[in-house]
C-alpha cells in the first residue's frame, strides 16, 4: 500500500511538472503574438510606474523550482498545498485578467491627492466586469476598454473632492486619447522595472543573487558638507542628508544615523540576550537626547547618575553626548569614527542572518518565533550570504542606486522568496 502511494504521489508531481511546462510553452507561444494594449495608456503625468514582467517572473520561477533546483522539500510542499486547495474544492476565481502579460501599476496625482492605478490586459472583458468590476466604491472603480482593465483608487480621505464619477471621468480619459500618455519602462530582461518622473529602477535576477539598479532625480539640491559615520563593522547601516529627504521624527528631521550591529552576546537573569551594537545618530537642529530617549525606550531605560551610561531590559550600554545635535550608544566604549563621504548617502552592508544567532530559551523569544512573519524572515535571512546596497549622489540632478543580495550556496533567490511567502502566511 505504501509504494503505490508513493507511485500515486510521483504521478502526481510528474502531473504537476506537466502543467508547469505547459504553461512554460504558453508563454513562449502565445505571448510572443500577444499584443500587450495595456503598455499603451500610462498617463503622461504620473509620478511613479511599475511595470511587472510577469512572462518573465513565471519563466524563471519554474526554471528555478523545477529544472536548476534540487529543493525538493520546497517542490514537495508546493504539491501538498495543490493538494489540499482540491480537497477544499477550491477553485481559482477567473476574473479576466491574463496573468501571462504585463502588469502595471501607476501613482497619478488627483485632486486634493493622488489615485493609484493597475492596468492589465484582459481575455474576458464580462468575466472582469462581474468580479472586479462588482466590487467598486465611492473611491475605487474599474473600466475596461480594447481588451485592457483599469482599476484606479483615490487615496485622498473620503469625500474629498472626489467621487467615484470623478473617477469614472479620469479611467475614461486614461483609455482614451483625450490625455497624453508615456511610454512603459523598458523590461531590458528584468523582472520588475520602474519609471516615470521621479526615475527608473530595474531587478534582476542572477544565479543565485537578486540585483537591482536605479536613477533618480532629487526633489532638492544636497550641498552641504556631510557628518561623521561609524565605521562599518559587522552588519552596517548609514544614511546622511536625511533632513533633505521627507522623513522626520516627531517634527524633529534627522540628519544623520550610523548602526554597526555586532552580534548577540549572552542573556540575562531574564532571559534576554544582549544585543552587541554601535549606535551614531545626528539630528538638523538642538535636541534634548534623554528626553528622547526616554519617550522612545520609556521605563525600560534608565541613565547612570554621569549620564555615561544608560541600562536597556537590564543590559549596560556605553552613552556619549557627541554634541547638542548628536549622540553616540553602544557596546563600544571609544568607537571609530570617519568623515562621510558627501555623496554617499545610504549604504547597508552585511549579513542580515547575524541577527537572528542567539541562543535563549526566554518565554518572549519563544512566542516571537512562533509568529509566522518573523519565523519566514529569520529563514530568509538565514538563507542569505550577504547584501551591499548603495545611494549616491552623482550629481545635482542624479542619484544612482544600486544594490545585490546574494544568497548562500545552493539556495536560489525565487524559491527563498516563495518559501517566505508560504511560510509567512502569505499564500494560501
Amino acid at each position: 500500500m505504501q509504494a503505490l502511494k508513493a507511485v500515486i504521489r510521483s504521478l502526481g508531481l510528474l502531473f504537476l511538472l506537466g502543467v508547469l511546462f505547459g504553461i512554460i510553452f504558453i508563454t513562449d507561444t502565445l505571448l510572443l503574438t500577444s499584443k500587450q494594449n495595456q503598455l499603451n495608456y500610462i498617463p503622461a503625468e504620473a509620478e511613479l510606474v511599475v511595470r511587472i514582467h510577469s512572462r518573465a517572473i513565471i519563466e524563471q520561477t519554474l526554471q528555478s523550482v523545477l529544472i536548476d533546483s534540487e529543493d525538493t522539500k520546497l517542490v514537495n510542499t508546493l504539491y501538498r498545498k495543490l493538494k489540499q486547495q482540491t480537497k477544499k474544492g477550491k477553485r481559482i476565481t477567473n476574473d479576466g485578467i491574463d496573468y501571462l502579460s504585463d502588469i502595471v501599476l501607476f501613482q497619478l496625482p488627483f485632486k486634493t491627492s493622488y489615485v493609484l492605478g493597475i492596468l492589465v490586459k484582459l481575455n474576458d472583458e464580462d468575466a472582469f466586469e462581474e468580479t472586479i468590476g462588482s466590487t467598486v466604491s465611492a473611491q475605487r472603480v474599474a473600466v475596461t476598454h480594447n481588451e485592457v482593465g483599469l482599476i484606479l483608487t483615490y487615496k485622498g480621505k473620503e469625500n474629498d473632492h472626489a467621487s467615484s464619477i470623478d473617477l469614472e471621468q479620469l479611467a475614461d480619459n486614461i483609455l482614451s486619447n483625450s490625455t497624453q500618455k508615456q511610454k512603459a519602462p523598458q523590461s531590458n530582461k528584468s523582472l520588475v522595472s520602474v519609471g516615470g518622473k521621479l526615475g527608473r529602477f530595474e531587478l534582476h535576477l542572477a544565479k543565485n543573487t537578486l540585483e537591482f539598479s536605479g536613477t533618480f532625480s532629487p526633489n532638492t539640491s544636497i550641498n552641504r558638507p556631510a557628518g561623521n559615520r561609524l565605521q562599518a563593522k559587522g552588519f552596517h547601516l548609514s544614511a546622511s542628508h536625511l533632513s533633505d529627504l521627507p522623513f522626520a521624527m516627531d517634527d524633529v528631521p534627522l540628519e544623520n544615523i550610523s548602526f554597526n550591529f555586532l552580534g548577540i552576546g549572552a542573556p540575562n537573569d531574564y532571559g534576554i540576550p544582549k544585543i552587541n551594537f554601535e549606535l551614531l545618530v545626528g539630528f538638523h537642529q538642538k535636541i534634548d537626547v534623554a528626553t528622547l530617549l526616554k519617550d522612545k525606550i520609556g521605563d525600560a531605560l534608565v541613565f547612570s547618575d554621569d549620564k555615561q551610561e544608560i541600562s536597556v531590559m537590564n543590559h549596560s550600554y556605553y552613552f556619549k553626548k557627541l554634541n547638542d545635535s548628536s549622540f553616540y550608544m553602544g557596546s563600544t566604549k571609544a568607537p571609530v569614527l570617519e568623515r562621510t563621504n558627501s555623496s554617499n548617502l545610504f549604504q547597508v552592508s552585511g549579513n542580515p542572518s547575524s541577527f537572528f544567532a542567539y541562543k535563549s530559551n526566554s518565554i518572549a523569544l519563544t512566542v516571537i518565533e512562533m509568529n509566522p512573519l518573523f519565523h519566514a524572515t529569520k529563514q530568509l535571512a538565514q538563507a542569505t550570504q550577504s547584501m551591499n546596497i548603495q545611494l549616491v549622489k552623482k550629481d545635482e540632478k542624479r542619484l544612482d542606486f544600486t544594490g545585490q543580495i546574494c544568497f548562500k550556496k545552493g539556495k536560489s533567490p525565487i524559491n527563498e522568496m516563495i518559501r517566505f511567502l508560504m511560510s509567512a502566511n502569505f499564500l494560501p
